[in-house]
This record gives structure tokens, C-alpha cells and sequence, in this order.
């Protein structure tokens, strides 16, 4: 689950499973703040503070959070300026069964990126449909879903397949890109559906001859 990244395949990108570090990020401004770091690549305290609208006090205390727990780190001094950067651009996080605190950890920290994601896709889809300019990107954009008999490993397959496509396109971050480009926004759910009926074994009865008779 990556809760911001760049499109890099998970396989390739470090692990994090410790519980603390997963909880560490587990906060919508810290979240944020990894975010717009990802995107201007280095920013002060100050300038964090007017794109998010917090004070710059708060977000000097989360982003030294965020340091403590290895998710930022200072860059290259400008003078006075003390800019922050990532320290990777990807957080993949799993589950520890060494640790049971990990799976809550992790359970907390996808609701808040699901709830955040679900947000800003209605947001953009009433900016599209409310601005006559943007009428061209409604032929392209897509909101589906799909539902699929996978093996554990066909589904990192697949998912593997989806990041290594964005990563085609991810040298536009800093290279020529054509005019006509907006920034896309992909988040991907992809997991066993254990709320489908098809899922469930199926419930039964013992006849009289002991055996199973569907009910």
C-alpha cells in the first residue's frame, strides 16, 4: 500500500513494517506534507506552511517527525532557507507477524489514505464536470472496477504490471513533457474481497445419510 508515491514498481522500493514508523505517517497534515515534498521535490517550513495553510510551527514540528522516523531529511541549505526533502519518494508499507500491533498500524493508515483518495477524486470529478475547459479530459478519465478469480502471485503480477506502465511516463517529474499534459491522479486498490458471497464457503445441512445438502 503506498500511501504517496512515485510510480515505481513496489518490489523495488524499501519496506516499511515497524509499527511506529507506519503510525508515524498515519496523520492527514504529515501525509499532506510528504505529498507536496514529493511534488517540489524541496520546501521550507515556511513554504509548507502556505501551501497547507498551518502554521509554520506545526508544520516545523511534523516534518522533524517525519525526520525522526526516517520519512524526510534536510536539503541543501540557500542561505537562511533550511529546505526539507524526502528521503524516498516511495513508502510501501506490510505487515509484520512478528509484530500484531503492525496489522492495525497498517489498517489505520489505509482508511486515512482511502478516506483521502475518495475525497479528492469527487473533488476533481465536480471540477471537471463544472468547467467547460476541461470537457477534453472527460473522454479519458476512468472510474471502474473489476472483480477477478487471482492467485496471490497473479495479483502482484498485475500490480507490478500497473506500476511498471506509470513508470514509462515518470521522467516527466523532471524532463519535457507535452503541452497538452495535466497531473494525473491514480490510486489502486487491488485485494481479496471478503465481503463477496462468492467468497464465503457455502452454508449446509447433513442429510439423513450424513451427507452435506445445501440450504
Amino acid at each position: 500500500m503506498l500511501p504517496m508515491s512515485n510510480p515505481t514498481p513496489p518490489t523495488t522500493t524499501p519496506l516499511t513494517q515497524d509499527p511506529e514508523r507506519i503510525r508515524a505517517i498515519t496523520h492527514p497534515l504529515r501525509i499532506t506534507l510528504l505529498e507536496y515534498l514529493r511534488e517540489v521535490h524541496h520546501a521550507t517550513a515556511t513554504q509548507c506552511a502556505a501551501f497547507t495553510g498551518e502554521s509554520v510551527a506545526s508544520c516545523s514540528f511534523h516534518l522533524r517527525q517525519l525526520a525522526k522516523y526516517g520519512y524526510v531529511e534536510r536539503a541543501e541549505s540557500h542561505g537562511r532557507e533550511k529546505p526539507w526533502k524526502l528521503v524516498s519518494t516511495t513508502v510501501t508499507v506490510a505487515a509484520d507477524p512478528t509484530q500484531p500491533d503492525s496489522g492495525a498500524a497498517i489498517g489505520a493508515l489505509a482508511d486515512l489514505a482511502i478516506e483521502r483518495a475518495s475525497l479528492t477524486a469527487r473533488n476533481n470529478v465536480q471540477a471537471l464536470v463544472n468547467n467547460p475547459e476541461h470537457s477534453v479530459w472527460l473522454e479519458h478519465c476512468v472510474a471502474a472496477g473489476a472483480s477477478l478469480w487471482l492467485t496471490p502471485e497473479e495479483l502482484s503480477e498485475i500490480t507490478e504490471a500497473f506500476f511498471t506502465t506509470l513508470q514509462n511516463y515518470a521522467d516527466r517529474d523532471t524532463g519535457e513533457r507535452p503541452a497538452d499534459a495535466g497531473r494525473v491522479q491514480f490510486f489502486l486498490t487491488a485485494m481479496l474481497n471478503t465481503s463477496s458471497p462468492l467468497t464465503q464457503p457455502p452454508t449446509s445441512t447433513t442429510g439423513p445419510q450424513g451427507a452435506p445438502t445445501d440450504v
